[in-house]
C-alpha cells in the first residue's frame, strides 16, 4: 500500500508540473503509470491531453476546442461528460488522481456499471461507494479529490500530493 501511495505522490508531482505548463492529461489511470528500472515514475499516454492556454507548438489542442467525450469511464470526472472543453481544467486531473487513490485503497476503480449508460450515471453522480474497512482519512481525501464540483476539489495536483503524503506519514497511528 505504501509503495503504491508513494508512486501516486510521484504521479501527482509529474501532473502538477504539466499543469504548470498549461497541460491537462485527461486520461490518468493506473495503466498510464510505468515504473522504470531504477524506480522512476513515468506518466504515459498524453494522446488526449489538452492545453489550457495557446500552445504555439501545436502539440496540444486547446481545452476549449475539445468537444468529444474522451477518457476512461471508470475514472472519468463529471465535467468530462457534461461541460465540453471549456469545463476542463487541472482540477479535472485532480479528480482522476483521486480516482486512482480510490482504486489503491479499494482495489477497484470508483465508477462501475454493467452498461455504458450505468457507468456514465455513476460518473455524473460522482458518489463512489466505499467498501467496509475503507479508512476514514482516505475516504475524506477521495471525497475531496472526487467532488462533483471542481471548485470543491483540491486546488492542484500538488495539494493532493501533500494530502496523500500526510496520509502515508500517519496512517499507521490511526
Amino acid at each position: 500500500l505504501e509503495w503504491n501511495l508513494r508512486t501516486l505522490a510521484s504521479v501527482c508531482n509529474a501532473v502538477d508540473f504539466a499543469h504548470s505548463r498549461g497541460i491537462v492529461h485527461r486520461d490518468l489511470k493506473p495503466e498510464n503509470v510505468m515504473i522504470g528500472e531504477f524506480g522512476e515514475v513515468y506518466v504515459l499516454d498524453w494522446g488526449i491531453a489538452v492545453s489550457t492556454k495557446d500552445d504555439p507548438s501545436g502539440r496540444f489542442p486547446l481545452a476549449s476546442d475539445a468537444t468529444d467525450v474522451a477518457g476512461t469511464p471508470c475514472y472519468m470526472a463529471p465535467e468530462m461528460l457534461l461541460g465540453g472543453g471549456s469545463a476542463l481544467s487541472p482540477r479535472t486531473d485532480v479528480y482522476l488522481l483521486g480516482a486512482i487513490f480510490y482504486e489503491i485503497c479499494a482495489g477497484a476503480p470508483p465508477h462501475e456499471g454493467a452498461t455504458v449508460e450505468a457507468m456514465f450515471s455513476s460518473v455524473l453522480m460522482s458518489e463512489p461507494r466505499f467498501p467496509a474497512g475503507f479508512p476514514a482519512e482516505a475516504r475524506r481525501i477521495c471525497q475531496k479529490a472526487m467532488s462533483r464540483d471542481p471548485a470543491d476539489r483540491y486546488g492542484s495536483a500538488g495539494a493532493l500530493r501533500v494530502a496523500v503524503e500526510g496520509y502515508i506519514r500517519h496512517r499507521g497511528s490511526r
